[in-house]
Parts: C-alpha cells; sequence; structure tokens
C-alpha cells in the first residue's frame, strides 16, 4: 500500500451490528471498501453477542450460548491493500454501551 501522507479524505462509514459474523474468516466477502485516509465507525454487538442486558440476572448466565458469543464487524477491504502490507489504524474514539 502505498503512503499518500495527508491527504486523507473526509469520507466516513458507519458499519452496524447486523454486518457482522461470528468468528475471522478470509474467506468472507468484504462488507464495505475503504480508501486510504477514510473513517469507519464500528457499532459492534457487546461481547455476549446481545444475549446478556442491562435487565438480565445472573441466572440469565446459565442460558449463554457460548456459540454467539464474540461478534465481530466486517470484514473491511483497503484499496490498495496488499498481502503482507502493514496497515495503520488509528482509534479515534472510543465508548462503552452504558452498561457492563
Amino acid at each position: 500500500m502505498t503512503d499518500r501522507g495527508s491527504s486523507m479524505t473526509e469520507r466516513h462509514h458507519t458499519l452496524h451490528q447486523h454486518r457482522g459474523h461470528l468468528g475471522w474468516n478470509n474467506a468472507l466477502a468484504p462488507v464495505l471498501r475503504v480508501h486510504h485516509g477514510e473513517t469507519i465507525e464500528f457499532q459492534p454487538l457487546d461481547a455476549s453477542g446481545g444475549q446478556i442486558t442491562a435487565a438480565s440476572t445472573v441466572a440469565d448466565i446459565s442460558w449463554l450460548d457460548f456459540a454467539r458469543v464474540n461478534p465481530v464487524v466486517g470484514p473491511v477491504h483497503i484499496e490498495g491493500a496488499e498481502p503482507g502490507d502493514a496497515v495503520k489504524v488509528t482509534l479515534l474514539s472510543f465508548a462503552p454501551s452504558g452498561w457492563g
């Protein structure tokens, strides 16, 4: 991937939880294609995959389906990146969902 310096675009994307899946798999087609300098806001499900909520009780833990935990959102294709390239990612902000 070539370094394009400070010529960042102002394009912003959002990936919502419905664009997610369980587990990393490089055979999955990208859900988004971006160029250098574009920003992405990821809005994944929580680590329980939405099974545990603020209203959950201790008893709800016994019903947790571990096949649905740790969902991820993506994958994202970066235009111009090639296998073996190092990709620098800058985390601009991080916010919890409001409970935990």
